[in-house]
């Protein structure tokens, strides 16, 4: 049964987010450290509809910046589709941007168990869409940004770049999306961001956490990380790194729309980031985003519960729940 299961969730993928076409060359990428029924459910679903379908594995990589084998490289260049099925997400990576620009549709779907695939993937993404497309447009037209919620998190930035939308919809040549879909990304003016911003939800390489951590944030930079043993390990991951960038934050902000994300012991913070309702912010690296130009040796995210949201006054998002059209 589980089988059956996850043909319905590839055929979803490569039907409805990629539309992909009778003699396209199809190419999944992942790691051994992925679920491999998935891969193959893919490149096979793409297959039976007359695609050249393709599977690459290789060695996992330990954070997200870190770029696949060459051989990777190459073959997403050459390739009409890339789906990006790995355990560090390939979204950071030259891999990945420099393969878009040469036209490559690609969909980077990290850190998927078959529970997610088979959950977070099979939604209703013409609805998901909408809404993720609708909040992108009131934040695209903000100046000032604040983000509160319940657990303490007090964080103001100015707008930068317009909101990255990942609605989980590429369909044309050089587009790119994220699976599980609804979400967005925005980076903000550098330097702007001051406050504290209480992490209930995940960190990225700490996972799921069992307290929470509180960031404190000042001109974009984070001074100060405070909690229980896993802000001790986060702290300790950063000194490693011994680069200043590291500390720059939010990197990238961002909104979940998706009902069925969720955040469990075995989901993902990619898939945290997704969740109805929920913020993410982002320390380290933002370089190889529109607007973005910090270089860093990691990007981690993390995210928050329940969140409000107010743009210049306006809130659109009150304890998780969207309001668009709330009054000021």
């Amino acid at each position: 049964m589980k089988s059956v299961e996850l043909y319905k969730a590839a055929n979803i993928v490569v039907e409805k987010s990629l539309s992909i076409k009778s003699g396209e060359e199809f190419l999944v990428v992942t790691d051994n450290l992925q679920p491999e029924e998935i891969g193959r459910a893919l490149a096979a679903t793409a297959g039976s509809r007359g695609a050249e379908a393709m599977l690459m594995v290789f060695s996992p990589r330990q954070r997200t910046t870190q770029e696949p084998p060459g051989a990777v490289t190459e073959a997403m260049k050459a390739v009409d589709v890339a789906l990006c099925y790995t355990s560090a997400s390939m979204f950071h990576t030259l891999a990945r941007k420099e393969a878009q620009k040469l036209g490559t549709r690609i969909i980077v779907m990290p850190s998927q168990t078959e529970d997610s695939f088979l959950r977070a993937i099979n939604v209703n993404l013409d609805e998901l869409a909408t809404l993720i497309n609708d909040i992108s447009q009131e934040i695209s037209e903000a100046k000032t940004v604040h983000i509160k919620t319940s657990a303490g998190t007090d964080l103001v930035m100015k707008q930068g770049a317009k909101p990255l939308v990942y609605d989980g919809l590429c369909k044309g040549k050089g587009d790119f999306d994220l699976l599980p879909a609804g979400v967005n990304v925005v980076v903000p003016k550098l330097g702007s961001a001051k406050g504290v911003a209480v992490i209930d939800g995940a960190i990225t390489e700490i996972g799921k956490l069992s307290s929470p951590v509180t960031f404190t944030i000042e001109e974009g930079k984070v001074i100060s990380i405070e909690g229980g043993a896993e802000a001790e390990r986060l702290r300790q991951l950063l000194i490693e790194l011994n680069d200043p960038n590291v500390y720059n934050c939010p990197a990238e902000w961002g909104v979940g729309t998706n009902r069925a994300a969720t955040l469990s012991e075995r989901s993902s913070t990619a898939e945290s980031e997704r969740i109805y309702g929920w913020v993410h912010i982002s320390l380290g690296d933002n370089a190889k985003l529109p607007g973005g130009e910090v270089k860093a040796p990691i990007h981690l995210d993390a995210t928050m519960s329940k969140s409000t949201i107010e743009l210049d006054g306006k809130t659109v998002l009150k304890e998780g729940e969207f309001c668009l059209n709330c009054k000021r």
